[in-house]
This record gives C-alpha cells, sequence and structure tokens, in this order.
C-alpha cells in the first residue's frame, strides 16, 4: 500500500514538471481591451479609436488591424512591421493612420481624418500573434455640429437676409414717399399764393365763354357756308329750269334734298306716266347745252320718283 501512495505521488511530481517544461500554446495567450464607450466625433474632424492587449507586452511583430462588421471590411490592416494600405476598403483609403508610439508596449491607436456621417457604427479591433487571435469590438458616434439647432431656426437664418432687405427697401420708400409729399405740398401751396390774386378770382362765365368760343366758332361759320352755297345753287338751278316749256314744268313737283359743292340732286314727284323726258329739247336754241352748261335727264316710271342731275 506504501509502494502505490508512492507511485502514485511522483507520478504527480512528474506530470507537473512536465507541464511546466513544455511549451504550453496557453503560454502566448492575452486579452484584447477597447474604450468602455462609444467614442464621438463631429463631421469633418478626426476619431480616434483606442485599443490594448493585456497583458502588455510587444506588439511590433503582431498583425494590428480594425474592420467593420458585418462584412469585415477593412478599415486599416498592420502586418510584418508595415501598413497594408492596398487591403483598405475603397472609402477609408488614405483617410486612416496607425499610432504606433505605443505599439510595443501592446497598445495600438487608428486615427481616422475626415470623419462621415458613413463613419459611424461599430468596429473591430484585433491582435493576432501567429495562430492565435483577440478581438475587442468599440463603436463610433458621428454627429453634426448643427445638430441641436431647430429646422425651423435654420429656415429663419435663411430667409432673415431676404427679410432685411425687404425692410430696407420698405423703409427707403416711405422716407422718399414722405419727402416727395413734403415738396409736392409746397409746391401747391407757393402755386395757390401766385395764382391766386389773379387767376382764382376770374368769374366763372370768362372762364367758360374763353373755353367754348374756339370750338363752336368754326363750326357756325361752317353752317353759314353751308346754308350760303345751298340757296346759291339751288337760286341758280330755278333760273335755269324756268326757260323750260310750262308743259313740262307742270308735270313736276321738285323738292331740293341734297347739295354737294359742284353739283346738286333734286327729287322730282311723277305726277303723269313719263318714260323718258330729255331737257333741252332739238330745236330750242334758246335753251343749248352751251349756253346753260348744264345737262337734265329725267327717267321715270309709273308710281317711283323721278330723278334728275343737274352738274354745274
Amino acid at each position: 500500500m506504501t509502494s502505490s501512495w508512492n507511485f502514485s505521488l511522483s507520478s504527480c511530481l512528474l506530470s507537473l514538471l512536465l507541464l511546466l517544461q513544455m511549451p504550453s500554446s496557453c503560454a502566448g495567450q492575452f486579452r484584447v481591451i477597447g474604450p468602455g464607450h462609444p467614442i464621438r466625433a463631429l463631421v469633418g474632424d478626426e476619431a480616434e479609436l483606442p485599443c490594448r492587449i493585456s497583458p502588455g507586452k510587444n506588439a511590433t511583430g503582431m498583425e494590428v488591424g480594425w474592420y467593420r462588421p458585418p462584412f469585415s471590411r477593412v478599415v486599416h490592416l498592420y502586418r510584418n512591421g508595415k501598413d497594408q494600405d492596398a487591403e483598405q476598403a475603397p472609402e477609408y483609403r488614405g483617410r486612416t493612420e496607425l499610432l504606433k508610439d505605443s505599439i510595443a508596449e501592446g497598445k495600438a491607436i487608428l486615427r481616422i481624418r475626415n470623419v462621415r456621417f458613413s463613419d459611424e457604427g461599430g468596429f473591430t479591433c484585433f491582435f493576432r500573434d501567429h495562430s492565435y487571435q483577440e478581438e475587442a469590438a468599440m463603436e463610433l458616434k458621428v454627429e453634426d455640429p448643427f445638430y441641436w439647432i431647430n429646422p425651423g431656426v435654420l429656415v429663419l437664418i435663411a430667409l432673415l437676409p431676404a427679410l432685411l432687405l425687404q425692410i430696407s427697401v420698405g423703409l427707403v420708400f416711405l422716407f422718399l414717399q414722405h419727402r416727395l409729399r413734403g415738396k409736392l405740398r409746397a409746391e401747391v401751396e407757393n402755386l395757390h399764393r401766385t395764382f391766386d390774386p389773379h387767376f382764382l378770382r376770374v368769374p366763372c362765365w370768362k372762364i367758360t365763354l374763353f373755353v367754348i368760343v374756339p370750338v363752336l366758332g368754326p363750326l357756325v361759320a361752317l353752317v353759314i357756308c353751308y346754308n350760303w352755297l345751298h340757296r346759291r345753287l339751288a337760286g341758280h338751278f330755278l333760273e335755269e329750269l324756268s326757260k323750260f316749256s310750262p308743259t313740262a314744268l307742270s308735270i313736276l313737283e321738285t323738292s331740293l334734298t341734297l347739295v354737294t359743292l359742284g353739283s346738286f340732286r333734286v327729287r322730282l314727284k311723277c305726277w303723269g306716266l313719263l318714260s323718258s323726258i330729255s331737257w333741252p329739247r332739238e330745236g330750242a336754241a334758246a335753251l343749248s347745252s352751251k349756253e346753260l352748261g348744264a345737262s337734265v335727264n329725267v327717267m321715270a316710271t309709273r308710281g317711283r320718283c323721278c330723278s334728275i342731275r343737274y352738274t354745274v
């Protein structure tokens, strides 16, 4: 029994020695620790994503990187002591930088320049030592510097210059209108003082006569000339018509209706059956056309008016 107990004790000691001497795969294990709170950054500014391993050790020979889940888009990758820019996602190319000042202590910081709204969300930091890898998640919050402004205030700010311009134009217009009104009032008062003794005391009937006479004068003269010409031509026509025979004159009753310059027309009422009568008649030497300087034609039918056209 004593021998069996000694065998068990020796086996345990041997196993413990083997564990201490054997290069265990767990000897290189570590944890990756990220920030315990979301990282905030403004649009257009820079954001820094810190990450470290615990316990701290030199990570210069490790592979360090950041990617974005769920599609593992590479944000930045450090391997074999160099930045692997060719493996970056296109939207991060040229905008990231790995700060290596403390990488010998197991600390790494990723700086993102010109932050965009699309950068908001989760990031994953990892450290890989040969086949062993650990990760830590972190979150980036992107904020707009004007997020606190109410949309109504933004609209008011946009419209404020136009409102100020309209108010300025309105004030200038009112000032000019008031000034012009004062000038017009002064001019009216000056005109009143100038013309009141001479013009405003003239009787109304004189003003009316002064306006009406130039208008009615030519009309009255025209009517007088018209009546005079009418009487002269009618008298001349009757004088020439009296030279015809009494028989022809007894048939017609004439009434003068229209007179025009150089000619006139008379309407004749038919009292008998006349088909055609022409004056002067043939053989009437005293009433020849040369002596009268005119021609008179009478056309008549039963029940209709005859017409005579006499040309002077």
